[in-house]
């Protein structure tokens, strides 16, 4: 979807929780006056209060009548907050409980759009980006060891099987002790070795415990960004920075413009000064390939933050493993 289509899910879906709220309060406006029908007199006279005030102000009254008015107005609810309490309700019971207490679930903040506005459109887009990770087949329960060489593949010398287990098991701790002081991750490696699987388990177990996590795919997450720069006011970039835990798929996938450089220094260096993990997987193997396709920012920014997780052994796609795992 683009921008304006995000833009009006989100007003459609602040208009019905505004409707809700007014609905909801409604309903709690009757059950109070059925038990206190005195609650009935005084919202009439907030009402005739009210207007009696506006015509004052209108008609340039002098200063000591329109404060006698709002001691009136003053004194009607002090009864009102008064009765209720007695008779055992909230003393917010009859107001609309909007999810926005700045504009009302209206969207807007007097000539601006709300904030609360940009912030369901990143939701939406974070809700879309995670509809496309195969997080319910990519588990720790079905990442099978066993695929992997139990001898060494070069540069390594420990057998591929052995450095697995090792990051298999660091991946698994990992998610179960997650908070936002954990390091971000760098799984690297040739292509088809499982970085995806693991990463995706890791978000499986942190969805689960309500952690906000958030799917994206290096080569198709900042396509959008680019294409859309100067129409969706950076609300998919601000997703990926505002997540909890952030995964970034397949680093250095991406076409990569000036734009598009600029967007992934800012990405990395606001993760990690906010402290907010993330976990990158990268055919990029070395500081030193990353710094010429980025720069050296990025590059010590990565490989100075990151806990870095080698993968070794033979393409599992091709060895018919893994096969729907990017």
């Amino acid at each position: 979807m683009n921008r304006s289509e995000y833009y009006a899910q989100a007003m459609a879906a602040l208009r019905r929780s505004r409707q809700r709220a007014i609905t909801l309060a409604d309903r709690n406006k009757q059950t109070a006056y059925d038990k206190i029908p005195r609650l009935l007199v005084l919202d009439n006279l907030t009402i005739e209060t009210g207007l009696a005030l506006a015509r004052l102000g209108a008609a340039g009254a002098d200063a000591e009548k329109i404060a006698q008015k709002k001691q009136a107005l003053s004194a009607i609810d002090a009864e009102r907050g008064a009765l209720l309490r007695e008779n055992g309700f909230p003393a917010d019971f009859l107001e609309p409980k909007f999810s926005c207490p700045i504009c009302r679930d209206t969207g807007r903040d007097g000539e601006r759009v709300c904030d609360c506005v940009g912030r369901r459109i990143r939701a939406l887009r974070r809700a879309d980006l995670l509809k496309t990770a195969p997080i319910d087949r990519c588990r720790f329960d079905n990442f099978d060891l066993s695929r992997y060489p139990d001898r060494p593949i070069p540069p390594a010398t420990r057998s591929a099987r052995s450095i697995m287990e090792a990051n298999f098991n660091y991946c698994k701790q990992y998610a179960a002790d997650f908070s936002s002081d954990c390091p971000s991750l760098f799984l690297t490696g040739n292509a088809g070795l499982g970085k995806t699987h693991l990463a995706l388990a890791i978000a499986g177990e942190l969805l689960a415990k309500g952690v906000e996590v958030l799917y994206a795919g290096s080569q198709n997450v900042f396509g959008i960004i680019e294409r859309d720069r100067y129409l969706d006011g950076g609300e998919l970039l601000g997703a990926m920075l505002e997540a909890e835990l952030l995964i970034l798929d397949d680093l250095g996938t991406e076409y990569l413009s000036p734009y598009v450089a600029s967007c992934i220094y800012r990405l990395v260096d606001t993760r990690l000064v906010t402290h907010r993990p993330t976990i990158y997987t990268s055919n990029l193997q070395s500081q030193k390939t990353i710094n010429t396709r980025y720069s050296e920012k990025v590059g010590s920014r990565l490989f100075g933050s990151c806990e870095i997780l080698f993968f070794y052994g033979e393409d599992q796609r091709l060895a018919g493993h893994y096969a729907d795992t990017p």
